[in-house]
């Protein structure tokens, strides 16, 4: 895997949430009435476009993850992830792994610390906090994969993730 081509072509910054959202869905050509996916959307890289809210509005979208002064980048970086990690399986998206592995990983890529008070002591406390979505789960996402990589190089996790049984497998280790 390589990043030799870039992850985006354009940067497009958007004063508010519904801009973003009007553009994400003109982006991929989805009817105007397609629902958000969360109440946080805040940034992403669409059709090789990084969109991205400014950083005021990132802070109001998601104060508990925005409290850093160089939050607002680190959360553009965390989208390069995904981009970094969808390469790095050879363009197989869907072997990412269950929504909290790849954004778990792509906290932890980004540099951000949302998790540092957070362990956990066994691969099911793991497991069970990182299955509840909600304000918050990003941060026991990056906890539960910094969990699984003191007991695994990430590279591991990352080939594993998407297959079936990646959470058996990881009750296992």
């Amino acid at each position: 895997a390589s990043a030799e081509k870039p992850f985006f072509d354009s940067v497009e910054i958007f004063e508010t949430q519904d801009a973003l959202w009007k553009r994400v869905l003109d982006l991929n050509h989805l009817p105007p009435d397609t629902k958000l996916p969360t109440d946080g959307l805040s940034a992403g890289i669409e059709t090789g476009v990084l969109v991205a809210v400014t950083p005021e509005e990132y802070a109001r979208l998601r104060p508990e993850y925005a409290s850093g002064r160089d939050s607002w980048m680190r959360v553009l970086a965390h989208e390069m992830i995904h981009r970094l990690h969808v390469n790095i399986l050879a363009g197989k998206e869907d072997m990412m792994g269950p929504a909290w592995f790849y954004e778990g990983f792509a906290v932890i890529g980004a540099g951000l610390r949302l998790d540092s008070d957070l362990q956990y002591k066994s691969a099911d406390k793991a497991l069970a906090a990182v299955s509840k979505g909600g304000r918050g789960a990003y941060r026991r996402y990056a906890a539960g994969v910094r969990y699984f990589m003191g007991k695994t190089p990430l590279a591991e996790l990352v080939k594993r993730a998407g297959h079936a049984d990646f959470e058996d497998w990881l009750r296992k280790l």
